[in-house]
């Protein structure tokens, strides 16, 4: 996911300060939606999802801090960054106590406003990372209720196969890219690791458990199995 892919939404009654920050972010390959008021920030927020908000905290419609909150709700997981003058410093540390990724002093450097920028999008994006990571733990485990009831309900000499077809399923699942150590018993084991062989993940089998622990301890060492 590049930069490009970020929503970022500026609000601002000021024309001159909207139009300001989309040129000093178009270099960056970065879109830009713009609103005039808290009203619309809001509406604007709840249909296209904005990772990042620069906010004025001078908006003649809304109180910065209580709007700044009410975004956070309708945009889960946004950024915001605040737009303020020198003198409101109280207001400043106050928004950063309650959420605020960071500020900038009006008037605005580019500098400095793509550096903010460029820092909460990192954030932004492992905000989504972590989101989809949950989700992807949450199917696991419901993928993992499915397969113990299978497993349950079969024959002794399917279940080894059953297990190792689980096992790839849900590392596919995460998009798993590091090794798995799996170590498999039954009937039909031979069967089993012919599925996981097939699987095109980075599977290290072992016997028993002390295979596997001396596996999980060379791979953690920077070993090959």
């Amino acid at each position: 996911m590049g930069t490009q892919d970020t929503i970022i939404l500026v609000v601002d009654d000021e024309e001159a300060v909207r139009h300001s920050v989309q040129e000093i972010l178009a270099p960056e390959g970065l879109f830009c939606r713009t609103v005039a008021s808290g009203a619309l920030a809001l509406e604007v927020a709840q249909q296209i999802q904005p990772g990042i908000v620069l906010l004025d905290t001078r908006l003649p419609d809304a109180n910065s801090l209580e709007l700044m909150l009410l975004l956070g709700r309708v945009a889960p997981g946004s950024q915001i960054i605040l737009m303020a003058e020198a003198v409101d410093h109280d207001l400043i540390l106050d928004a950063l106590e309650k959420g605020a990724r960071d500020y900038l002093g009006k008037p605005l450097h580019p500098r400095e406003t793509r550096l903010a920028v460029r820092r909460a999008i990192a954030a932004w994006r492992s905000g989504q990372d972590g989101n989809r990571l949950r989700e992807g733990v949450r199917e696991i485990v419901e993928r993992s209720e499915s397969l113990i009831a299978r497993l349950a309900g079969s024959w002794e000499e399917e279940r080894t196969s059953l297990l190792a077809e689980g096992i790839v399923e849900a590392a596919r699942t995460v998009s798993l890219n590091v090794p798995l150590v799996v170590r498999l018993e039954g009937t039909n084991v031979e069967q089993g690791k012919e599925i996981l062989a097939a699987s095109g993940l980075k599977v290290v089998q072992a016997d028993g458990l002390a295979s596997a622990a001396e596996r999980v301890v060379s791979l953690a060492a920077g070993g090959n199995s």
